[in-house]
């Protein structure tokens, strides 16, 4: 993945817009957050996530007792998108 966020940096990205003009999302968002994910579960299988993106997107934020990760893919995406 650090190849791939490497090549991230320098290519012209894919940018849409969440909930306003100053809340940015790209392709890099979500591939890092699915790449977080998968390789946590594959570690804590009984683990839940609460993820930027995926609960942007319309999935449900739900908090239990269960061990819990809170992910924020790209920390900074307008930083990022301007390089």
């Amino acid at each position: 993945s650090e190849c791939f966020l490497q090549k991230a940096l320098t290519e012209e990205k894919q940018v849409s817009t969440k909930t306003s003009a100053a809340d940015l999302v790209t392709e890099t968002d979500h591939f890092v957050e699915n790449f977080i994910i998968s390789a946590l579960k594959e570690k804590f299988p009984s683990h839940r996530f609460i993820a930027e993106e995926s609960t942007a997107a319309g999935s449900k934020c739900v908090l239990t007792d269960s061990p819990t990760w809170i992910i924020d893919p790209v920390d900074g995406t307008c930083n990022f998108v301007h390089r």
